[in-house]
């Protein structure tokens, strides 16, 4: 149980770090306020929460592309409608699409396909 619960956390954190690269080199958003914001962390770790719960009930592939999609929609949902963003929907779901990406590698080296 800590372990998958330490791969959610590491999953959502390593998620944003990867997100918050991206942003900075395409936008020129200053890196460290991204990186090491205490509501971003806290919403991608929330998000990353899904797969523990995703990956243990759809199999195979199917489970990995099915989790990738929850995690790059569900994060540019809350961004638009939530937080207010204007950026066009492709850059949401370009940007979530990476957190999504690290995020999945991260949480799929550390605790493989086992559930809560």
């Amino acid at each position: 149980m800590l372990q998958i619960i330490a791969a959610v956390v590491l999953a959502g954190i390593g998620g944003t770090l990867a997100n918050s690269l991206a942003v900075w080199q395409v936008v020129g958003a200053d890196f460290l306020a991204l990186a090491l914001s205490p509501g971003r962390n806290g919403v991608a770790i929330a998000v990353a929460a899904a797969l523990p719960v995703i990956l243990p009930r759809v199999q195979g592939l199917w489970g990995w592309l099915f989790a990738l999609v929850v995690l790059a929609v569900v994060p540019s949902l809350l961004a638009r409608y939530l937080f207010g963003s204007g950026a066009p929907w492709e850059t949401l779901l370009l940007f979530n699409g990476i957190y999504a990406l690290a995020a999945c590698l991260i949480y799929g080296a550390i605790a493989g396909r086992r559930g809560l």
